[in-house]
Order: C-alpha cells, then sequence, then structure tokens
C-alpha cells in the first residue's frame, strides 16, 4: 500500500492524464518536486504516467534540461534540435544557437551535424571559447557549410579525399571509368565501375584499364 505521501504525485499525473504530452519543463519541474521532497528514486516508477512508452530516460533528461541555455532550449521545444544534441553542445557559446536558429533552410540533420562537427573540433583543437562564435558564423556564411565543418572536423580525410579527386580526374577524367576507394580509406581494395554498350566498347574500357595499371601504386598509396 502506497503512503499519501507516495500516492499523491501519482494521483496528481493520472488525474493530468497527459501521458506523452509534457514539456520538457514540465518534466524538468516534475523531477524537481520529487527531488524536494526525496521522492527522486521514484521518477522512473511514474515513468508510465509521463511516456507513451516505458523508456524512462526522461529522468537524467529532465536533470540536464534545466543547465541548458535558453537558446537551447528554445530549439528543442520547435524541433531545431534533439535533446541528445543539445545535451552534447550545451557548452557552446550561445550565439552560436542563435546564428543557427536563423538559417532556416538548414534542415534538422543538417544542424545536428553542424553542431556535433563543431563541438567535436572545438574540443580537440581546445579552441578557446571567445572565438568559437565568430568561428562558426563564418562556416555558416560558406558557400557549403557542411563541407566547411566537415574540413574542420576531418581535415585529413578532406585533404585525403581532395587529392584523390585530383588523382581520378589526371588518369579516369571522361574515361567512363570509376575506381572507388574503399569508405575513409580504411580498407585493402578499390572496386572499378564502367559501363559498355558493344564488344568494341568493352575493348576500349579494358585497354583504358590496362593503362591505369602504369600508375596504380599511386592509388593504392591512399589505403591505410
Amino acid at each position: 500500500t502506497l503512503s499519501l505521501h507516495d500516492a499523491l504525485p501519482i494521483s496528481a499525473l493520472k488525474l493530468e492524464n497527459r501521458r506523452g504530452r509534457y514539456s520538457w519543463e514540465e518534466k524538468a519541474k516534475i523531477l524537481e518536486y520529487l527531488q524536494n521532497n526525496n521522492m527522486g528514486e521514484k521518477a522512473i516508477k511514474l515513468t508510465a504516467y509521463i511516456e507513451e512508452g516505458d523508456e524512462s530516460s526522461w529522468v537524467k533528461k529532465a536533470a540536464i534540461f534545466p543547465e541548458l541555455s535558453q537558446p537551447l532550449k528554445e530549439m528543442i521545444k520547435t524541433g531545431h534540435i534533439d535533446f541528445k544534441t543539445a545535451a552534447l553542445v550545451r557548452e557552446l557559446d550561445d550565439d552560436i544557437f542563435l546564428y543557427l536558429e536563423k538559417r532556416k533552410k538548414l534542415s534538422f540533420s543538417q544542424k545536428r551535424l553542424l553542431l556535433t562537427f563543431f563541438s567535436e573540433a572545438v574540443k580537440r583543437d581546445k579552441i578557446d571559447n571567445s572565438k568559437t562564435a565568430e568561428l562558426f558564423n563564418n562556416i555558416l556564411s560558406s558557400e557549403n557549410p557542411l563541407n566547411t565543418i566537415r574540413k574542420l572536423r576531418f581535415p585529413k580525410l578532406s585533404r585525403m579525399e581532395k587529392e584523390y579527386d585530383a588523382l581520378h580526374s589526371r588518369y579516369l577524367l571522361k574515361s567512363g571509368i570509376k575506381i572507388t576507394p574503399p569508405a575513409y580509406f580504411e580498407g585493402d581494395s578499390f572496386s572499378v565501375q564502367f559501363t559498355f554498350k558493344s564488344n568494341k566498347n568493352l575493348a576500349e574500357k579494358i585497354r583504358k584499364i590496362q593503362l591505369i595499371q602504369e600508375h596504380i601504386d599511386e592509388f593504392l598509396s591512399f589505403l591505410c
């Protein structure tokens, strides 16, 4: 039998009957109430009255939500960012989120990638926090923000891709033949792709591939 002390939050949630429709502000207040009344450990048991499924991760997220800046909270509420990404990047300068919010043409996944890659690059390179907002704004103002942030996050891979594209163009431009390296150049083999429409056409493609053999070491040098 539940004590009145324990039964009160369950009864209140049952009466509200808003399972799956609580905002993060409300979830944070529910958790705060429980903690203030020495019932924090019972939060998971209330999941059935708060969430549609049985996912109890709302407890950890509700504890994090008050720590998020207002711009991040707004992005979560408007669906421009998911909670996991918001928690990951919450230490970034608030101006970064305001800059991103103004970019209406960016999709949900694009915003997630931009913030995630930028946050990882900032931590890896130990970029001074006072410089991050301007740097991020410059990335957003570039011709292709996703390519720009990818180069910042993966400089070595981006450089290898550029060099490989140049090599491919040097020997295979307009040849109708494509030599594809393994993903991220991590592997031990290439794949070759081409089409042909006649015996003569096939013989020509084979001849071009044979010519590539003279330069195959240049291609193989890209493998890890």
